[in-house]
C-alpha cells in the first residue's frame, strides 16, 4: 500500500504496477479486490500478453462498445477520447510525451468519459461542465480522491476539449472551461 498516493501498488519485474485506489490501508474489501486484480495482471504479464497502454485502451473500447451497439460517431465523447488517446500514442512514439503522461491522460479522462461517453460533444454546455465539476469536488470531500488527482483530471479534460476544438469536433469551447480547476 502506498500511503502518499493512497493505493495498492506492486513491484514486479522491475516495474511498479498501480493496482487499485483505496482511501485507507485498513479497507479489507479493497485489499481483497486489489489482490484479485493483481493475480489476473500477474498471470497476463507472465504469459507475455500484457502491455500497459494497449490494455487500458482495450478496456475503454470494451466499455464503450458495451454501452452502445450502434455505429461509432466521431463527434461522441467516447469516440473522441479514443481518437485523442490514439493521437497522444503517436506523440509517445515520436518521443514528444512520455508513456506516463499518456497514462495520466487516460486516467484523467475516465470520469469525464464515464459521465459523457454516449453524448455528442456539441451538446455539452457550461451547465453540464459545472455539474461535472461539483460532482468531482464532492469526491474530494468524500476522500475518494485527493485534490491533486482531481487537478490532474481537470487538466486532462481541459486539454481534451481544446484538442476537440482544434480538430473542429466542437464549434466553440465552453466559456467556463478555465473554471475547471482546483487549488492544490
Amino acid at each position: 500500500y502506498h500511503t502518499g498516493r493512497r493505493g495498492w501498488v506492486k513491484k514486479y519485474q522491475g516495474k511498479q504496477h498501480w493496482i487499485l485506489y483505496s482511501p485507507k490501508k485498513s479497507d479489507r474489501e479493497k485489499y481483497n479486490e486489489a489482490v484479485k486484480v493483481w493475480l489476473e495482471l500477474k498471470s497476463a504479464i507472465d504469459a507475455g500478453e500484457y502491455q500497459r497502454v494497449q490494455a487500458a485502451r482495450a478496456r475503454i473500447r470494451k466499455q464503450s462498445s458495451a454501452q452502445s451497439s450502434r455505429k461509432s460517431n466521431p463527434r461522441m465523447v467516447k469516440s473522441a477520447v479514443l481518437k485523442f488517446l490514439d493521437t497522444k500514442q503517436g506523440e509517445v512514439n515520436g518521443g514528444q510525451i512520455t508513456i506516463a503522461r499518456l497514462k495520466n491522460l487516460e486516467y484523467g479522462l475516465s470520469p469525464f468519459r464515464e459521465k459523457f461517453g454516449g453524448v455528442l460533444l456539441s451538446t455539452i454546455k457550461e451547465q453540464q461542465i459545472q455539474k461535472f465539476q461539483r460532482e468531482q469536488l464532492n469526491r474530494v470531500s468524500a476522500e475518494e480522491i485527493k485534490p491533486a488527482t482531481l487537478d490532474q483530471q481537470f487538466r486532462s479534460v481541459r486539454q481534451f476539449l481544446r484538442w476537440c476544438w482544434k480538430q473542429k469536433l466542437i464549434n466553440e469551447l465552453p466559456r467556463n472551461l478555465e473554471d475547471l480547476t482546483i487549488k492544490v
